[in-house]
């Protein structure tokens, strides 16, 4: 038992230099990696994140508001409220390296009417997100799946054990991947129902990264 929770230590000689790795067994996580999934540090992370999506939509409005306006437009009248719905459901069900916020740019370009726009992209993240348990819980613990998620897997495996639901939480909120932690939720068999009133955070988190876009897009 004692042995199981001795730290391995990996040394590796770099030049005239030596540089030591540590990583803890149960998780497979460098020190770095788990200082990088700190609630404080991502808290942190999603500010200097609306900052800089403010300013980007800024200079984007200021430099191509009227190219941006033509294509939202466009995008708008093919996608539809069910389109952006339906885009924001597989990218919240599905590990993907791709975020919601450009369905949110697309919206505010297009002059989309903001309850309505909310309301198809909250809906699709929080239907996204039981889909992801869903797959978690019945089908999450196979091999190819593990095989899939990569280090993700060894991440979502230390927020769920030290977090448990507020680990669901940091995802709806922060930088932390949101189909991630659902996937890990169900993968653990988290309560349904904590696990369920945890993702209504996406529903301040779209609010409020939908204001500070709109706001810089439209600020000038």
């Amino acid at each position: 038992m004692i042995t199981s929770l001795i730290t391995l230590k990996y040394t590796f000689t770099l030049g005239c230099g030596v540089v030591r790795m540590i990583r803890y067994p149960e998780h497979g996580l460098t020190p770095r990696e788990i200082e990088d999934m700190e609630p404080r540090r991502n808290i942190i992370k999603a500010a200097v994140m609306l900052m800089l999506i403010f300013i980007l939509s800024l200079v984007l409005s200021y430099l191509f508001k009227g190219e941006l306006e033509a294509a939202g437009l466009w995008l708008v009248e093919r996608l539809g409220f069910f389109g952006m719905f339906l885009t924001v459901l597989i990218m919240d069900t599905f590990i993907m390296p791709v975020s919601p916020d450009i369905v949110i740019f697309v919206s505010i370009a297009g002059d989309m009417n903001p309850l309505l726009a909310l309301i198809a992209m909250i809906s699709g993240s929080i239907l996204g997100g039981n889909l992801g348990y869903l797959i978690g819980r019945y089908i999450g613990k196979t091999r190819s799946v593990r095989v899939m998620m990569g280090r993700n897997y060894n991440k979502g495996v230390y927020l769920a054990s030290r977090y448990g639901m507020r680990a669901v939480v940091l995802g709806a909120f922060t930088p932390v991947p949101f189909s991630t932690t659902c996937w890990l939720a169900g993968m653990f068999q988290l309560r349904y129902v904590e696990f369920l009133i945890a993702t209504t955070y996406r529903m301040p988190r779209f609010l409020l990264w939908y204001l500070i876009i709109g706001t810089g897009f439209n600020f000038i």
